[in-house]
């Protein structure tokens, strides 16, 4: 098939870019409205008018039943992959993280090590312990250590504190399944915070002692 009109395909395709550009400005503006909802919106509607090309219509109608189904499936489950977790979710087929909002203040994260008996220390990764899980147990970790971090009642931290307690306790599992000779006793957390204004290399970074969780149960 040929495209005749190419100059007429290249309008549509900008006409569409432009709707989902005023149609982002005009769904931000609504209080409580979801971001996954306006993404949502947005991609069906730059799709429908995409379909409507005539080119790309036809180029539709001429494939077999099943092609069409799979056609639709399969942006289909790119966005049921990317809204499933929301904002922690990597992005289908790329590396890297979307959000939705820059980030306010220094970043803080938290590094883990893995304390050995002999008192020699090895970094732990919770991705590499339990590599279905990706980024999902760091996030949780990090969530979870914040919350209880900041919390004002002490019932409700003591409750985050033994769910934190509880994810350690399977980052210790894994790594000591993979590591019988040499398993660890102790896992050691430290607070990073990351200067994003100021940022001049690792050295910049302020690193203080946030916790060390012992596997015998015992907190120091």
């Amino acid at each position: 098939m040929r495209w005749g009109r190419p100059s007429v395909l290249r309008r549509e395709i900008l006409f569409a870019v432009l709707v989902v550009a005023c149609g982002l400005g005009v769904l931000r503006r609504i209080p409580g409205l979801p971001a996954m909802v306006i993404e949502a919106a947005l991609v069906v509607a730059m799709s429908s008018i995409l379909f409507a090309v005539p080119e790309i219509a036809t180029i539709v109608r001429r494939i077999s039943r099943a092609r069409r189904t799979i056609l639709a499936c399969l942006p289909a489950a790119v966005l049921i992959g990317h809204f499933h977790g929301k904002l922690y979710d990597t992005f289908p087929f790329v590396p890297w993280d979307i959000y939705q909002v820059a980030l306010a203040g220094d970043a803080q994260l938290f590094a883990y090590y893995a304390v050995h008996r002999d008192g020699s220390e090895e970094e732990l990764i919770p991705a590499e312990l339990f590599p279905a899980l990706d980024k999902k147990l760091a996030v949780e970790l990090e969530q979870v250590a914040h919350a209880a971090d900041s919390a004002d009642d002490a019932g409700r931290r003591a409750d985050l504190l033994r769910r934190y307690d509880n994810l350690l306790l399977a980052l210790a599992g894994a790594y000591n399944h993979r590591h019988s000779v040499h398993p660890l006793v102790a896992i050691r957390i430290e607070r990073w915070i990351v200067p994003t204004d100021h940022y001049a290399g690792r050295e910049s970074i302020l690193r203080t002692a946030f916790r060390v969780w012992s596997l015998a149960g015992e907190q120091r």
